[in-house]
């Protein structure tokens, strides 16, 4: 089994032309299966229910929408990490269960009142997520991704995330790392994640070329709704 589960994270109007190039790109693949996070209120500026060009955009896409926090929003500065280019403190870790369900309950309303749907998924920003609060996500969706696997609460599969940005300084290393990674996985499940920053910082080149490479060697595109229920693929246990 090879289960290629290709995200597209940030998916928000603050990036709207660098989500715009990612499904061109996916689309001139015919790559109908992905994962589309959209994150509902951008740092509190960019409410996507009042953008219409960006619902347009996303409802055109094959990909099934996933809700990728509130938004986004570091929950504090950190001057080591902004010197860095790397300010990018989880909303999800560190508060308390009251906080969480309030930001679920408003990035889930927005996704209604925007593309009137109910996600069955949701992944944190940053994959980062109070453990001790899991329980609250059973409430709202059928699964969740950190920064170590997929769980669908019953099961998890363990699969760390390949990425192709990280911040000013640290992108061409990511970059790097990531195409070894996928060239030496020969089976299970990639998550393959495409950021907004990738075309930033100058690696969504490196990043579409190790995609073709495992689109070449027979990786399969997939979403994670595939995986709820029953069915287990024994390759994946």
């Amino acid at each position: 089994m090879q289960r290629l589960f290709l995200t597209v994270h940030d998916v928000t109007p603050k990036f709207m032309e660098e989500c715009r190039q990612i499904f061109e790109e996916l689309a001139k693949r015919n790559i109908k299966a992905f994962n589309i996070l959209v994150t509902p209120n951008w740092h509190g500026k960019a409410p996507i229910e009042r953008n219409t060009e960006f619902i347009n955009l996303v409802k055109k896409q094959p990909g099934t929408i996933v809700l990728h926090g509130y938004e986004h929003k570091p929950r504090k500065k950190n001057a080591f990490y902004e010197a860095l280019d790397l300010n990018k403190g989880p909303e999800f870790s560190g508060i308390e269960a009251a906080a969480i369900d309030r930001k679920l309950k408003l990035g889930l309303a927005s996704l209604k009142k925007a593309f009137n749907i109910e996600p069955r998924g949701f992944v944190p920003p940053y994959w980062v997520y109070s453990k001790r609060h899991k329980k609250l996500l059973e409430k709202y969706f059928k699964y969740y991704a950190d920064k170590r696997g997929i769980d669908y609460f019953e099961k998890k599969f363990p699969a760390v995330p390949i990425i192709y940005s990280g911040g000013k300084y640290f992108s061409t290393l990511l970059a790097y790392t990531s195409h070894l990674r996928t060239t030496f996985k020969k089976e299970g499940i990639i998550r393959f994640a495409l950021h907004p920053d990738d075309i930033t910082y100058g690696t969504f080149a490196r990043a579409l070329k190790d995609l073709d490479f495992l689109l070449k060697n027979g990786w399969q595109p997939s979403v994670y709704e595939e995986l709820i229920g029953d069915f287990v693929p024994e390759q994946l246990l």
